[in-house]
Parts: structure tokens; C-alpha cells; sequence
């Protein structure tokens, strides 16, 4: 099955060191601070396999595994197949 994600929705949850606190997991990437909209400059598969996107405007490069994008897949279908 396909899943499908807003980009806004992705770069709000990039879980690097950059953007959470590494102990507390707090936020620290502030998303009202970005000005645009948010778009990919590049996307490709990591080494690990990995979905991996550069963003347009900073640069920024956030890495998501398929199995927590599986996992927060907000599809009817995902949200269903969860309850």
C-alpha cells in the first residue's frame, strides 16, 4: 500500500538531533519560524533504506524509516487497519 504525507506535516516530525532535544525529545525545530511552503530539494532512499529528504530553502535533511512512516501513515485505510 502506498502512504501518502504532507511535507509540512514530515518536516515538523524530523526527529534529528537538529530538531529534538536528544534526552528530553523535546522540540526544538520551531516550524512558525519557516517562511514558504515546504517542499523537498531531494528525495532518495538512505543506505539503511530509509526515506531521506533535503528541503528546499535550508537545506535540511531529515531521514524517516519505513516502519514510523508505516506506523503515522494518516490514510483512511492506515487509520482504520490501527483501531
Amino acid at each position: 500500500n502506498a502512504s501518502e504525507f504532507h511535507y509540512v506535516w514530515l518536516r515538523d516530525n524530523c526527529f534529528c538531533p537538529a530538531c529534538h532535544h536528544p534526552h528530553s525529545l523535546e522540540r526544538t525545530f520551531d516550524l512558525s519560524a519557516m517562511r514558504g511552503e515546504f517542499r523537498p530539494e531531494a528525495v532518495t532512499i538512505s543506505e539503511t533504506g530509509a526515506l531521506q529528504i533535503t528541503w528546499q530553502g535550508d537545506g535540511h535533511v531529515s531521514d524517516y524509516e519505513c516502519g514510523w512512516l508505516r506506523a503515522h501513515c494518516y490514510s483512511d485505510e492506515s487509520r482504520a487497519a490501527r483501531r
